[in-house]
């Protein structure tokens, strides 16, 4: 899949949401966010990717755009241009840094994780309209997958009492998760191991209740086994 191309199309459904309004519409599952708060903050998120890819550097962190209205969402448009540009200037196996241990160090981490990220926050404005599109089910297992080899080594606080399989039902995915030696932290296994739990269903749902922007406990997602250590895992805040 072209993970720019993602980037560019992500980002222009979310300048669309963004001019339409209201700019003010509360995101309903991030506390105190609105639909101009995510603008704000994934638009420095961009530029600090791309200053990062550009400069192989990763120095200091993303700043939040301070404009209003119109002028926010051009400051927006502009920092996607500008993100699209560098991932395009940039081979994909060209060496780079980032923040996630274990990953690996190179632009194509960027290509996918801003790919996730942009996606995940177009969700978000539009939730906050209430004028939801899908995300292709093939495109929801790369971000299950993603979020599992650039996150679960770095925000892990939840305990986890033993290996859960994560399975989606649509695309047929799977991921066997287990603890490591330090306290709240998970690691992927490619061993077959006797699971304590399953996490089970669509692609899209389980993307989104794993980052926590829709309920867990649904119609849509099975749990099979221990659902206490299913739901240790996936508690706390949600990450913007």
């Amino acid at each position: 899949m072209d993970y720019v191309d993602v980037v560019a199309t992500e980002g222009k459904r979310i300048s669309q949401v963004a001019r339409r309004g209201p700019a003010d519409a509360p995101v309903p599952h991030i506390p105190r966010w609105t639909v101009e708060s995510v603008v704000a903050h994934l638009g420095g998120v961009h530029r600090w990717a791309a200053r990062t890819v550009r400069d192989r550097r990763l120095e200091g962190g993303h700043r939040r755009g301070k404009e209003k209205g119109e002028a926010l969402v051009r400051w927006f448009d502009e920092g996607v241009q500008e993100l699209v540009e560098a991932l395009r200037g940039a081979d994909p196996s060209e060496p780079c840094t980032n923040f996630s241990p274990g990953s690996p160090k190179n632009v194509g981490f960027w290509y996918r994780r801003q790919a996730h990220e942009t996606t995940m926050h177009r969700w978000d404005v539009e939730a906050a309209v209430d004028d939801v599109t899908p995300i292709d089910p093939a495109f929801a297992s790369d971000g299950i997958d993603e979020l599992f080899r650039t996150f679960t080594r770095t925000r892990g606080k939840q305990v986890l009492a033993g290996p859960v399989v994560v399975r989606t039902t649509d695309t047929a995915e799977s991921w066997t998760l287990v603890p490591t030696e330090k306290p709240g932290r998970v690691d992927l296994t490619t061993d077959e191991v006797p699971p304590i739990a399953v996490l089970a269903g669509p692609a899209e749902h389980l993307l989104l209740a794993l980052w926590k922007r829709l309920p867990l406990h649904s119609a849509q997602v099975a749990i099979e086994g221990d659902a206490g250590a299913v739901e240790a895992f996936v508690s706390g805040p949600v990450s913007p």
